[in-house]
């Protein structure tokens, strides 16, 4: 188990994203300031969304001076998280290469711990179905055990706004308490079923073990940290508009969905650490302000790679609509956080930071093996 050394963010990270990440950061530590001194553990570390929250909590506690205890278990370790170098940062972080099914929490009791630790993009958990289930089910209940044995204050779960399926127009934004469903012939249901398995699973277990249990569902969340490869708008777009200077949609273009810059998404999910709110459900991660089409999206993103207009192209036959709207209710979040809404990453500044990552991976992915 290794220990890094914080440092500020520096040296690969773009002026932008520098000054994106410590306003982030500062309204990180605003928000956590009664968890002062406390112990989190964030499993799965070594993804997208853990590696960012691990980013932001260290550079948090450094600005704030919450002397935040922070522990991660990933598969990978942290040296070849590229988000790190991207942004400068060797986060302070006790480290335990394991996988979710076998981690284990650090000996605080009154830890938070924090279940991460699935494939999140479709071309992952459909190669690996199982081990998608497995790390929503098997990884909870490690957690839970884990969470009994040291006396742990809260165990958050990272869920998914998949496990609505397709609201219908009446139930859009959607709020936590639409029981949707995805379809079950669909094989990319693997993932959202294993979710909503997980949050079942969950309020079981914390009935039996009485340590609070909130499940966090975040709506689209894009930004620096995605793999070139994630295949998910707006980061495909980009890759895509990079890669074969234009943009071929699967779909007709209509559907709509509200990206949600990272660092805005982790700033809400921050608001659910602590275990007071823990007794209000399942919550909503996201932006509701930010609907657009993916037509619209793309022709963002290809204008952002230097495109001229015209480069986007929609399917005629409707190939691949996929759900047609989605948009979140964060209402229960925002009366959940104890400081003042922050302004939401407009979607032309979310798509342009995305950008500077993917400049920056692509130049990376070059110079190093791969990890």
């Amino acid at each position: 188990m290794g220990r890094l050394s914080a440092q500020l963010p520096a040296g690969a990270a773009a002026s932008a994203v520098a000054g994106a990440f410590e306003t982030a950061a500062a309204a990180v530590a605003a928000e956590l300031a009664p968890l002062r001194g406390a112990a989190i553990h964030v499993n799965g570390a070594s993804g997208f969304l853990a590696a960012n929250l691990l980013a932001l909590l260290d550079r948090a506690s450094a600005l704030g001076g919450l002397e935040l205890d922070l522990h991660a278990s990933a598969r990978r370790p942290p040296e070849q998280v590229a988000l790190f170098r991207f942004l400068g940062v060797r986060p302070h972080v006790r480290w335990e290469l394991a996988g979710a099914e076998c981690t284990s929490l650090p000996e605080r009791p009154g830890c938070i711990a924090v279940h991460t630790a699935s494939y999140g993009a479709p071309r992952d958990y459909l190669r690996e179905p199982v081990a998608t289930f497995q790390a929503n089910t098997l990884g909870l209940m490690r957690t839970f055990e884990e969470a009994a044995r040291v006396g742990a204050a809260h165990v958050v779960y990272l869920s998914s706004a998949e496990v609505y399926g397709q609201p219908p127009d009446g139930a859009i934004p959607t709020r936590e308490d639409f029981a949707g469903a995805p379809v079950l012939e669909d094989p990319r249901s693997i993932y959202a079923e294993s979710k909503r398995m997980a949050e079942v699973l969950g309020l079981a277990l914390s009935r039996q073990t009485e340590i609070p249990f909130t499940a966090v569902r975040p709506w689209n969340l894009y930004g620096p940290g995605q793999r070139l490869d994630d295949a998910r708008a707006p980061l495909a777009f980009l890759c895509m508009a990079m890669q074969e200077q234009s943009i071929a949609l699967t779909s007709d273009g209509t559907p709509t969905r509200s990206p949600c810059f990272v660092w805005d998404g982790l700033l809400q999910l921050a608001a659910c650490l602590g275990p007071a709110g823990a007794a209000g459900g399942p919550v909503n991660i996201g932006n509701p302000q930010a609907e657009t089409s993916i037509r619209a999206l793309a022709e963002l993103c290809a204008a952002q790679a230097g495109l001229p207009a015209g480069s986007v192209s929609c399917a005629r036959d409707r190939a691949d609509q996929g759900l047609a709207r989605c948009v979140p209710d964060i209402s229960r979040v925002r009366a959940r956080a104890r400081t003042a809404p922050a302004a939401l990453t407009a979607l032309e500044d979310g798509v342009a930071l995305l950008h500077e990552w993917v400049c920056w991976a692509r130049a990376d992915a070059r110079e190093r093996p791969q990890q």
